[in-house]
């Protein structure tokens, strides 16, 4: 199952290319003391503004707080501040995780954020200002803690930052290789997927640096990658929060009539059968407004025979844990009308769907292979040329549509798919160079 995003928050994930869970489970907000003074104060605000808004929604939920500059700090209410995590010895992804675990001690001795929060926020609020920012070290130790929680339960990591990694492991700018860069996050955000944790990254706009490159761990973990204006902190963590995890280990199973076949997805946990009838996605947690979308065409070597059929079917077997652990499943069957006219079919198409599909394999498809690194440089250059083409269809495609409704949302579909077009000339066309680490 694949994460909704809207529209605009795709846009917002192309721009990063640029430049209430389970009360049971674990909450770690991740500060960084590494900001000028008043930015670190609105900092300080968004931060305790969100202990109170979860202590009021989950007064039972166990929450922590880590600050990092060069080192890392764990603080629990009730228990002993921990030695910083330094990053002496630490030089992989691996070792930072054992870091997390040591550190953690026995989480289920946490006290609940009913008796925490005060301690929590005069934990915040005596933070000052810090020198480099071992942003890598962090996530490491924070997806350590929370593996030595519960794993039936779920674990959230909020992690606020204005993206500058200058230290140690997750260092941006240095060679892009598991240590480093877009790979490390990668990897450290599907160690917290596989630990029922979601990262959430809360970027500060203004002194970005290599956000997209850190936002990876919060798409291989399901979580929210966002950026906002620091006087927005408190809207971003609320938005982060209020995401709803609906349902854990899904799998969707796609089968559709014979004569059809599904077009290959780029999505990195879809799975297409030899004949191309059976389309298979795995995920490992889906909020409340996730969707799955697909595309399908006729068989090459079956379109005579397909000629006297007048619709198409496709089931979809659906099959997930609840959040009290309960495993469901749901078959769901939809057949339609074809045509062999493709005007009739355009005046007809759902323009929302459409576009919302062809971004979410573009976008799926531009991250895997900027996660491969430098060396895929030109792949990816090949691969927003034809994206572009694809807007190019999509764009002619829109307007053919008809009905008010459809026009409407069409001219709003338009109006993204030429800024994401724009934005793929000027990053990945011809000419450019590919910078290291990002």
């Amino acid at each position: 199952m694949q994460t909704t995003h809207e529209q605009t928050e795709l846009q917002g994930l192309w721009s990063q290319l640029r430049n209430d869970s389970v009360a049971a489970g674990l909450g770690i907000a991740v500060v960084p003391p590494d900001l000028s003074n008043s930015r670190l104060d609105y900092m300080k605000d968004a931060v305790n503004a969100h202990l109170n808004r979860l202590k009021d929604l989950s007064p039972h939920r166990k929450v922590a707080i880590i600050s990092f500059s060069g080192s890392v700090s764990l603080f629990v209410a009730g228990l002993p501040v921990t030695e910083p995590v330094r990053n002496t010895g630490i030089d992989n992804l691996e070792q930072g995780l054992a870091a997390g675990r040591n550190v953690a001690g026995q989480t289920e001795n946490w006290p609940a954020l009913a008796t925490a929060c005060d301690e929590l926020r005069s934990s915040v609020s005596s933070l000052n200002y810090g020198g480099a920012t071992a942003l890598g070290l962090t996530l490491a130790v924070a997806t350590g803690i929370t593996s030595q929680a519960s794993t039936t339960a779920s674990h959230e990591i909020f992690l606020c930052t204005d993206g500058d990694s200058n230290i140690g492991i997750g260092k941006v700018g240095t060679q892009d290789d598991d240590n480093h860069g877009r790979t490390f996050y990668h990897n450290a955000g599907t160690r917290a997927s596989q630990c029922n944790t979601k990262v959430n990254v809360i970027g500060i706009a203004g002194e970005g640096v290599a956000l997209d490159v850190i936002a990876a761990a919060a798409q291989a973990s399901g979580g929210l990658s966002s950026t906002v204006d620091i006087h927005d902190l408190r809207r971003g963590l609320r938005a982060a929060a209020q995401r709803r995890v609906a349902a854990r280990d899904v799998e969707v199973t796609l089968r559709i009539t014979d004569g059809w076949v599904f077009k290959p997805d780029t999505r990195v946990t879809a799975t297409l059968s030899e004949d191309g009838r059976v389309l298979s996605y795995t995920q490992a947690q889906a909020d409340d407004t996730a969707c799955v979308s697909f595309a399908f065409a006729p068989d090459p070597s079956r379109v005579e025979a397909l000629a006297a059929r007048a619709s198409v079917t496709i089931q979809a077997t659906m099959v997930w844990t609840t959040a009290t652990h309960g495993r469901r499943v749901r078959v769901l069957e939809h057949t339609m009308p074809v045509t062999s006219e493709r005007a009739e079919a355009e005046t007809q198409a759902n323009v929302a769907v459409v576009t919302m599909h062809v971004l979410q394999q573009i976008g799926s498809r531009m991250n895997r292979l900027l996660a491969e690194g430098p060396s895929h440089w030109t792949a990816v250059q090949e691969a927003a040329l034809e994206s572009r083409a694809l807007l190019e269809s999509l764009q002619q495609m829109l307007g053919h549509v008809e009905g008010f409704d459809q026009r409407e949302e069409a001219i709003i579909s338009l109006a993204q798919i030429e800024s994401l077009d724009r934005m793929l000339a000027e990053d990945f066309g011809r000419g450019k160079t590919f910078p290291q680490g990002s």
